[in-house]
Formats: C-alpha cells, sequence, structure tokens
C-alpha cells in the first residue's frame, strides 16, 4: 500500500506502486547501500540505520532525495516505510557547499595575503601568500593573533583598525609588521567584517613601496638644504636628515645582523 505522500515523492500514484518492487525506484548509486540495509535489518535492525537518505527515480526520471525512516512490523519480515522529499534542501545545501569551495579556491589562489580571524583578532584561517609574507607557516599563524605580527609601534593603530572594522564593517589601513626573521616591513590592509566572529582581511606587502618613497623624500630634503643651506650648515643638515631617516630606524637592525 501506499499514500499520498509516497505518491507525490515517486510521481507515481498508489494504484501504480502496488505490485512494483521498490528496488525499481531506487537509483542505482543508492541501491547497494540500500540492499545492503535491508538485507541487514531482517537479522539485526540494531546494526542498521532507522533514518537515512537516498536518491529516489521520480516517474519524471528525475533524481529526488528522499530521507527514509524504516522499521520492521512485529513477527513478520515486512517493513514499513515513510517518505518525505528533501530535494529541495539537499540542493541548497549542495550549493552552499559549491560555494564554500569556490570561496576557498579563492582564497588559496589569490596573489595576496587572506587572513580571516576570530572577534579576538586570533588567526583562524589564512592563505599560501599570507604564509610567504610573513614567512610563518599555517600552523604556525593559527596560534598566533594579530598583534603579534605588528611592529610594537603599531600595536595600538592595529587594535584601533580593528575596532572600527567592528563597527563600521570595512577599513584600510597601511602598517608595519615584523617578519618571521625579525626584518620590519609593511603592508596595506583592508578588512572587512564577515559576522560577528568572523573578520576578512586582505594585506599586500607594499615595503619596497615605502622605502622607495623613504628614499625620495631623504633625497627631496638633501636637495633643499643644499639650495637653501650656507656652505657651513650644509653637512651638519644632511647628518640631522640621515640620523632621522637611517639611524632611528635601522640602528637595532644593523646591531642584529
Amino acid at each position: 500500500m501506499a499514500n499520498e505522500e509516497a505518491e507525490n515523492v515517486t510521481g507515481f500514484t498508489a494504484e501504480e506502486l502496488i505490485g512494483t518492487k521498490w528496488t525499481d525506484h531506487v537509483a542505482p548509486h543508492s541501491l547497494e547501500k540500500m540492499m545492503h540495509y535491508h538485507k541487514v535489518r531482517r537479522t539485526n535492525p540494531e546494526k542498521v540505520p532507522s533514518k537515512y537518505e537516498v536518491d529516489l527515480i521520480h516517474k519524471s526520471g528525475e533524481i529526488r532525495r528522499s530521507l527514509l525512516t524504516i522499521g520492521m512490523i512485529p513477527n513478520s519480515k515486512l517493513s514499513i516505510v515513510t517518505l518525505i522529499d528533501v530535494t529541495k534542501r539537499f540542493k541548497a545545501i549542495e550549493k552552499l557547499k559549491e560555494s564554500e569551495e569556490k570561496f576557498r579556491s579563492y582564497i588559496d589562489f589569490a596573489p595576496d595575503g587572506i587572513f580571516i580571524t576570530d572577534e579576538n583578532g586570533k588567526y583562524k584561517e589564512m592563505n599560501q601568500a599570507a604564509c610567504d609574507i610573513t614567512g610563518y607557516s599555517e600552523q604556525e599563524l593559527l596560534n598566533m593573533q594579530i598583534s603579534d605580527l605588528l611592529q610594537k609601534s603599531e600595536i595600538e593603530k592595529g587594535v584601533k583598525h580593528f575596532q572600527k572594522v567592528k563597527e563600521k564593517g570595512t577599513a584600510r589601513i597601511e602598517m608595519g609588521f615584523v617578519a618571521k626573521n625579525g626584518e620590519n616591513r609593511y603592508w596595506n590592509i583592508a578588512a572587512v567584517k564577515l559576522s560577528d566572529n568572523r573578520f576578512l582581511g586582505f594585506v599586500k606587502d607594499i615595503t619596497d613601496r615605502k622605502q622607495a618613497e623613504e628614499e625620495l623624500h631623504v633625497k627631496n630634503c638633501i636637495s633643499n638644504s643644499f639650495i637653501h643651506s650656507k656652505q657651513e650648515d650644509f653637512y651638519k643638515e644632511v647628518l640631522d636628515i640621515f640620523k632621522k631617516y637611517f639611524v632611528s630606524k635601522y640602528w637595532v637592525f644593523w646591531l642584529h645582523k
């Protein structure tokens, strides 16, 4: 016998279903599992699930995902089966998985570094580019948080930037970080809020650009001093420029080489 819901799930009328084998309505890739469960249920029913999903063949030929609940009729070898069509839910889950896989591939192969953090700034995911930029492995970064990578003088600015992302949903900033080898470098960070406990950050290493800008600034300062300073003051001003832009920034680095 078959009720109205069975007709809806299969597309066949109750009269058409009566006399047919249940195996005629099961998609080939689900049949082996169902046959195994069917056999074991008659000898050791507790060893197989009473509820599971399979693909059935609709009268139209369409494959429909169905949730089956199966029980044995006492003192018999007969089963009673209830069917629920869960095709829409199954397709929605599959689309979500596909979207997640696409998103993951975008992250993995993006040329810029990508970090995902929780609400406390702890790294939860990152791509290979992020590892290459920082010099740390994925496992090392998973045990770190945002402040662990920042130059000490930049930590307060980093905290304020992260708070802005939480409040505004997005923010961009240039900031200094420290690579695993101890080198002070710079990156541009574009961050967005995904949810209350997930934040996405795109980082691009801009160290070469920052150094080029600084070198250009030093040259301009020296040129201005040469043009506008008295000869006896020129060398003193040049020395002051080098102290300001090089000794103060790189003296500690030199000591460690």
